[in-house]
């Protein structure tokens, strides 16, 4: 019971970190001994008064493996990449952080984030919401 408590502290305090603004593009993210396995993308998200977009994720995951993440636009010829962060994660060991873009005055267009990870068992994909919105 203690445990499950501890666990649960630890994701809320994940996710509020996760909320909070990095002063860098992109922060190194943050790690949690013991979670329980989840993936999380949110929808990016207008800031500053509409010149940046950014957008929260946090994962655990029940094996190691490489994880990519991506910030993306949807443009005429596909996705584009603004931003992105990838590493080898650790099983049952949360990560969190925000991806950013600076997009002042770049017109209007339609964001997500993009997840993909790998371990010995396949490839899996995660999409956040999309989201569109002028910068």
């Amino acid at each position: 019971m203690i445990r499950k408590m501890l666990v649960a502290l630890a994701l809320v305090a994940a996710l509020v970190g996760a909320m909070a603004a990095p002063t860098a593009a992109s922060a190194a993210p943050t790690t949690l001994a013991a979670c329980s396995p989840h993936v999380s993308l949110q929808p990016p998200y207008s800031k500053f008064d509409g010149t940046e977009v950014w957008a929260n994720w946090n994962v655990c995951f029940t094996t190691p493996g490489p994880w990519v993440v991506k910030l993306e636009r949807k443009r005429w010829y596909g996705w584009e990449k603004l931003d992105s962060y990838s590493a080898t994660l650790k099983a049952y060991v949360g990560y969190s952080a925000s991806l950013s873009y600076h997009c002042d005055g770049q017109g209007t267009y339609t964001y997500r984030l993009n997840g993909r990870f790998d371990n010995a068992i396949g490839t899996y994909y995660y999409y956040s919401s999309e989201t569109r919105f002028a910068c």
